[in-house]
């Protein structure tokens, strides 16, 4: 599968594809392998074969849900799954599984789902989403 736009070390190959993010119009994730970028901003390749179906649900999730569950934004969104597809396969294209939440400057999905380590998972995300919301909403 090929990719349009490639993601490097620093990020994006160039300023057009780091200011849209990486949302379903401008990244196919590999079936084979996926990455992610750890808070240092280096690429980290893991992996767990993807479903053939998951960039088309992927593409519908995003559809559906165009913000960040934690702050609103709209841009650079990722697509998170509350039980991780490596520890659940079966829930991989489970939409109840999804939730939307922002890739970098903000990085709510590295932050807020996986609690600041790609190796863990947030299962309460929505319930601090909306937490944080209310906080947000209610400051002084």
């Amino acid at each position: 599968m090929t990719t349009k736009n490639v993601p490097t070390k620093s990020g994006w190959q160039n300023d057009e594809q780091r200011r849209r993010g990486s949302n379903a119009k401008n990244i196919r994730i590999s079936q084979a392998v996926n990455y992610c970028f750890n808070a240092s901003g280096e690429m980290e390749f893991y992996g767990v074969p993807r479903h053939a179906k998951w960039d088309k649900v992927r593409r519908e999730h995003l559809e559906n849900n165009r913000s960040c569950l934690v702050c609103d934004i709209k841009l650079g969104l990722d697509v998170h799954h509350i039980i991780p597809y490596w520890q659940r396969p079966d829930l991989e294209l489970d939409l109840k599984n999804l939730v939307t939440l922002c890739g970098p400057p903000w990085n709510h999905h590295f932050w807020w789902g996986h609690l600041g380590s790609w190796k863990s998972y947030n299962l309460r995300i929505e319930r601090d989403a909306e937490w944080f919301k209310r906080r947000v909403e209610s400051r002084p």
